[in-house]
């Protein structure tokens, strides 16, 4: 295992939720751990969270990548024939020729941008109340949409669609609050769109403002911005808890730690001690309640019976007996089938 690009890590708290534009524009596979645990670089429970982590995150902010990477090449002409196939059926809606509209500073949310792009074809030129009816019904760059832009020089910033009346406070030489003077609908030709930074941290504001002051400055450079939107993906969805795991790998115990990763004995069982109570010494399970004609039978956690001989004292079949046993004998069993049904079996894997 080894780095892919500048923001891999192999110490996976240190790795970004949200895809860098060196993550975007790599041409490696992403490490994803196997079922194989031979080829698990971590192991116990530092391990364990790493493989939580890092399949999670490939499987909701992995769409992200793609889907990003697959619209810088459509910016670059890349021939969609040369993407990998699991790249071209990325579900997004992408508006172009992106323009920084305003930018203000609200108290609470801090730097808040408004981008300009063109009208969408289904509504460019169509009468306000058309383009106003259209934007409501398709329910696009609704609040706290995710969404990212990008460049076509090599920018990648995430940006979530923020409520309009944040702006309550225009400047005096501005008519009305921010929601009147821009919109979505209110042009014919271009709408507007309210954004903040998810990851105020680092330097891209800074980045974000250049790029756009460079690209006026030098309108002949051919530098083009796009914005993509991940319709039905919200960040808290999966944000909260990537970065939950994140928080557990840094603490040094967490509950259930010795059950989630435990041994296993030379059958493969998961080898779980019995619950404390069950450790005293002279500690047995009474079962006469359970027993052909209440014949005196006892569980000892420390010498078990076979499930054969607790079949034979009961009406239990092999598979209820076996359930009962190891429910008894440790401290977590779990117990598999319909309910209902006479028969159950147990199995107990990490």
């Amino acid at each position: 295992m080894g780095p892919r690009h500048r923001k891999d890590h192999e110490e996976f708290q240190n790795i970004q939720i949200l895809p860098t534009i060196d993550e975007i524009q790599s041409d490696h596979t992403e490490y994803l751990p196997r079922s194989n645990s031979s080829t698990w670089h971590k192991p116990g429970v530092q391990g364990l969270l790493d493989r939580h982590f890092r399949l999670l995150r490939e499987d909701t902010v992995g769409q992200l990548r793609d889907a990003a990477k697959v619209e810088l090449n459509n910016m670059q002409n890349v021939p969609m024939q040369n993407l990998p196939a699991r790249l071209r059926g990325a579900r997004t809606y992408a508006y172009h020729n992106v323009t920084l509209a305003s930018a203000e500073f609200e108290e609470n949310k801090g730097l808040q941008c408004v981008l300009a792009f063109d009208q969408p074809p289904a509504v460019k030129g169509q009468d306000e109340a058309r383009r106003s009816q259209w934007w409501m019904e398709s329910k696009r760059l609704a609040p706290e949409s995710l969404v990212v832009l990008r460049g076509s020089s090599g920018l990648a910033i995430f940006l979530t669609v923020a409520t309009p009346t944040l702006f309550t406070r225009p400047k005096k030489s501005q008519i009305g609050p921010i929601e009147e003077r821009f919109s979505r609908w209110k042009h014919p030709d271009y709408a507007h769109v309210v954004v903040h930074l998810v990851n105020t941290a680092g330097n891209g504001i800074e980045d974000m403002l250049s790029r756009f002051r460079q690209a006026s400055a030098r309108a002949s450079s051919g530098v083009t911005f796009s914005l993509l939107e991940f319709p039905g993906v919200l960040l808290p969805a999966f944000d909260y808890t990537l970065k939950a795991l994140q928080h557990m790998s840094v603490q040094s115990d967490f509950p259930f730690a010795e059950l989630l990763i435990t041994p296993v004995d030379q059958q493969g069982a998961m080898v779980i001690d019995p619950p404390a109570y069950a450790k005293r010494e002279g500690f047995r399970f009474d079962l006469s309640a359970i027993t052909l004609d209440k014949q005196t039978l006892h569980l000892d956690p420390q010498n078990l019976p076979s499930a054969a001989d607790v079949c034979d004292n009961t009406h239990l079949d092999t598979a209820q007996a076996g359930a009962v046993i190891a429910s008894l004998s440790r401290s977590l069993a779990l117990i598999q089938g319909p309910p209902g049904m006479a028969r159950a079996t147990l199995e107990l894997r990490s």
